[in-house]
């Protein structure tokens, strides 16, 4: 092979490389940005509860709708056994749907006038062609559903796990002024994205060196956050929460690092940890070891703010 070949074939190969790195790092921002969901036809294959009315125990529940310019989404309104009890507000994780709140409602409903449940954008049952942002602005869904529900001032606490655990976190540093919010619980939150996305990547056999960090760079440039996610840092938010902070987090997490909530906690003024001795990132309510340790962790910690008045 001559010179010229010899060079021409090196250049194809660069380009080809280089091609593969790019399209990797676009796969890989799609099935960051668009995961699987957890809609009601998946929960009927696996003959679980799709809605609160198929619990075994159905609470009273009501849907409405939240439409704001091209958002268009149904909120779950679930009574609960406190009339004179705060609001809750429920953010699921990636690859979750508010489906994943019914496990946790349990030590919520005795304790609040309502839950309202929602999905986040691409997640779920919901289909407004919303992109998620991977928590860089969906705060602003919840402060969606807090100015469109019944009674808009009364009191209410955040509560989110994984994805959501950061975004109520946000949503409760950020929409203090404008909303009364008593307290924030975050279950398994992390400190950046770029956390869980290597191990999810990892998990399903992704290669992710180098294509994942331009993929978060991407897509942070075109969802306003930055090549950096500069700001993102769930610590910060943490540190600016004017209430109380319970951090929910399994000490064998696999997905999300627990020292990530163990810093976020700590960097609250009003934190507290509750380590789940043995709690892996997903089953912390569903495994029969940890199950009535996120139970008990929750309800003590609500029942410590004492009396909530509206």
């Amino acid at each position: 092979m001559n010179l010229d070949g010899s060079l021409g074939l090196v250049a194809l190969l660069g380009f080809g490389l280089v091609f593969a790195f790019i399209a990797t790092s676009a796969l890989i921002r799609h099935r960051l940005t668009r995961p699987p969901r957890r809609t009601y036809a998946w929960a009927v294959a696996r003959s679980v509860p799709g809605d609160p009315g198929e619990m075994p125990e159905p609470p009273e529940w009501t849907a409405w709708r939240v439409s704001e310019g091209k958002t268009d989404f149904e909120v779950w309104d679930i009574n609960g056994d406190n009339p004179h009890g705060p609001d809750m507000l429920l953010v699921h994780g990636w690859s979750d749907s508010r489906i994943g709140a019914l496990p946790r409602l349990a030590p919520l409903l005795p304790r609040c006038a309502r839950v309202l449940v929602f999905d986040l954008p691409a997640q779920g049952d919901r289909r407004d062609g919303v992109p998620l942002t991977m928590g860089h602005r969906e705060h602003e869904d919840v402060a969606r559903v807090l100015r469109a529900r019944e009674a808009a001032s009364r009191p209410v606490i955040l509560f989110g796990w994984s994805l959501g655990g950061g975004v109520a976190i946000q949503a409760g540093a950020m929409l203090a002024g404008s909303f009364d919010i008593r307290a924030v619980i975050a279950e398994a939150p992390y400190r950046m994205p770029l956390d869980p996305a290597r191990n999810v990547l990892d998990f399903e056999g992704i290669p992710r060196h180098g294509t994942l960090e331009l993929a978060m760079g991407v897509h942070g440039i075109l969802c306003g956050a930055g090549w950096g996610w500069r700001g993102f840092d769930r610590t910060l938010h943490a540190a600016e929460l004017l209430c109380p902070l319970l951090v929910l987090h399994g000490t064998e997490d696999e997905t999300c690092p627990f020292d990530s909530g163990r810093a976020i906690a700590q960097a609250a003024t009003n934190g507290q940890l509750a380590p789940i001795k043995g709690g892996f990132h997903t089953s912390l309510w569903t495994d029969e070891r940890t199950g009535p340790q996120s139970h008990d962790a929750v309800a003590e910690f609500l029942d410590s703010l004492g009396d909530q008045p509206a």
